[in-house]
């Protein structure tokens, strides 16, 4: 099998360039003839250096987008490697996210008729139309089945993008995390995401006001990097919060959130939309108790019993939940052993990967009668 995966970008450590690159090294491990086309050139080279590290072809533009609103070097990557991409002939594309790669790979007078399926990477809805490219709806009548990690987004695809082919729910696949010995941060709180403003990152930091007055020594990380970052900072200092907020930036991207989880008592994930976060369900599988914001699938991880659920852009309902659990030391020492326990076996990622294979099959068939 040949499977020709497209991405928009594959530079930074969000959980879509993560799923991107294990998708690409786990079907290699197996023997699929893999390659990985990126509209964007990486600013960071460290995904491009493992995939070729294991001998996996990866190809991007030789410039940087100036502005995100300029598709010029998409439609120009796409005429240079047409020739290269018609000789080699996959048997399926899978683009991760269905949007500006596949956009211009369709545009392409060339462009050979071959199945499409796509990995939906947020529940789609009014909030998170802006982050589909324009004339969407060319895109989806090419798509022939989605895969959603999370029942939300099954949904979403469904109902707000109207799909009536195959949806497959498939979960994220996650290498088991490893939990490095670290000097904890009394009366810590953490956040892992990438610095945008669907993120709720703003929300936190105005949140984090109010947590300081009840709990004075309290200290917040940001861990994390993307295109809001100085607007945040700025926030910060805005807000007086200079003393007690640390920009941690990226950690190691090789040891993952085992780096940095036993530092801190607890983590918060406070977006406006969502899937279910990778970093959520690494902070789960590392035994870390959780607040999070009841949007997209998060609530089919995420309980009474689990962890702490709120309503999404409350600064007030934020900060409460945080001075409760952090003064609840036995609290949180429950929320996080039932979270655990409750993701065990959800993200197998040898089962998550055979479901792929078994869905690149089922579709290469279905095309083939």
């Amino acid at each position: 099998m040949k499977v020709a995966i497209f991405c928009d970008y594959l530079h930074s450590f969000g959980g879509t360039e993560y799923y991107n690159a294990t998708l690409a090294l786990e079907l290699k491990k197996r023997g699929i003839d893999v390659r990985v086309f990126v509209c964007e050139k990486p600013q960071n080279p460290y995904w491009f250096d493992r995939l070729k590290k294991h001998n996996i072809k990866t190809y991007a533009p030789k410039r940087h987008r100036e502005s995100r609103e300029d598709r010029s070097i998409d439609t120009e990557f796409v005429a240079d490697i047409m020739d290269e991409f018609i000789a080699w002939l996959p048997d399926i594309i899978h683009a991760s996210p269905a949007a500006n790669m596949l956009s211009a790979y369709l545009k392409h007078k060339k462009s050979p008729h071959l199945p499409i399926i796509a990995t939906e990477h947020t529940t789609p809805g009014t909030d998170s139309a802006f982050w589909y490219p324009a004339h969407f709806d060319k895109i989806l009548k090419s798509i022939d089945a989605f895969v959603a990690t999370c029942t939300a987004s099954a949904n979403g695809i469904k109902r707000f993008h109207k799909f009536c082919g195959p949806i497959k729910i498939i979960p994220h696949f996650i290498n088991k995390p490893h939990l490095y010995s670290a000097r904890r941060t009394p009366n810590s709180v953490a956040c892992i995401a990438r610095m945008s403003p669907e993120k709720g990152i703003g929300v936190l930091l105005v949140a984090w006001k109010d947590v300081i007055k009840q709990v004075p020594d309290a200290k917040l990380y940001l861990y994390g990097d993307g295109r809001a970052k100085s607007y945040f900072e700025r926030l910060a200092l805005s807000l007086g919060l200079g003393n007690s907020v640390c920009f941690a930036g990226v950690f190691d991207p090789r040891r993952g959130p085992g780096a940095v989880a036993g530092k801190h008592d607890i983590f918060a994930q406070p977006s406006l939309f969502e899937s279910i976060p990778t970093s959520l369900i690494e902070l789960a599988l590392l035994g870390k108790p959780v607040i999070a914001t009841d949007v997209g699938g998060i609530k089919e991880l995420i309980n009474k019993k689990t962890g702490v659920l709120i309503k999404s852009g409350s600064t007030d309902v934020l900060s409460k939940a945080i001075v409760q659990l952090l003064r609840d030391r036995e609290r949180q020492t429950s929320l996080a052993k039932q979270l655990q326990q409750s993701v065990a076996n959800k993200y197998d990622l040898n089962s998550n990967i055979d479901a792929i294979i078994g869905l690149y099959q089922d579709i290469i068939q279905a095309q083939s009668k």
